[in-house]
């Protein structure tokens, strides 16, 4: 599993990337609407984060993630789900039969 200040790098560069917009340029305290980013943006923000952690988040997990009002929040709830150890490997694709 990545540390958390990697963890967190790899938010703010898949936030920057989902508003076109440089990591630096990405404030804790902005709010994730005024970035321009809806429902679906966080979806493929979140789809990022599991993908590139290889880490899976649980259903209800998601659903706090899009309570966030915030950049700040969202990094914080992600890093709480981490902390809690509550994620699970992915497991591979079974073949169908």
């Amino acid at each position: 599993m990545q540390s958390q200040d990697d963890l967190r790098q790899r938010i703010l560069i898949a936030i920057a990337e989902s508003c076109y917009r440089r990591p630096d340029e990405i404030r804790p305290e902005v709010s994730l609407v005024d970035l321009g980013l809806d429902s679906l943006a966080i979806t493929s923000i979140v789809g990022e984060i599991e993908s590139a952690s290889r880490l899976e988040f649980h259903r209800d997990q998601v659903n706090t993630l899009f309570q966030a009002e915030r950049v700040g929040d969202l990094i914080d709830q992600v890093l709480a789900i981490t902390d809690r150890s509550a994620l699970s490997e992915p497991q591979a694709a079974r073949p169908r039969t």
